[in-house]
């Protein structure tokens, strides 16, 4: 991926995004009527809170610091994506893989506003 400069011009209140980080979006995302699910590959045990890429071409690996031990890990991967996302937790619900490491949340909101959320997050975290 060619080097993009990390300063980010604001117009309209719309971030200017590259196409392939919408593109990365897109792969790991289904929209739904009222929000979207997004797909995970959680790493737990991690030495920092990251995004690493795509992971298996449509799950966003993201490591968090907690254990698995009484759910830490999954409450730190929705706090971390709130926070990412600047949206409130209480919007955020895990859909599937309580349990397992391949995880599908459930964002509530408007699709295509939170697809472009989640292009920039991928922009500014990858």
């Amino acid at each position: 991926m060619e080097n993009y400069c990390r300063f980010i011009e604001k117009e309209a209140d719309i971030w200017q995004v590259p196409e392939e980080m919408s593109t990365l979006a897109r792969q790991v995302v289904c929209p739904a009527k009222d929000g979207l699910f997004l797909n995970i590959h959680l790493v737990p045990n991690a030495k920092r809170r990251q995004v690493g890429g795509v992971f298996d071409t449509s799950f966003l690996k993201i490591s968090v610091l907690s254990p698995p031990a009484d759910f830490k890990a999954n409450q730190e991967l929705l706090t971390f994506v709130a926070e990412s996302l600047k949206i409130k937790k209480s919007e955020i619900s895990l859909a599937k893989g309580e349990t397992s490491r391949r995880k599908s949340l459930f964002i509530k909101g408007v699709p295509a506003e939170l697809e472009r959320k989640i292009a920039q997050w991928l922009w500014l975290s990858l």
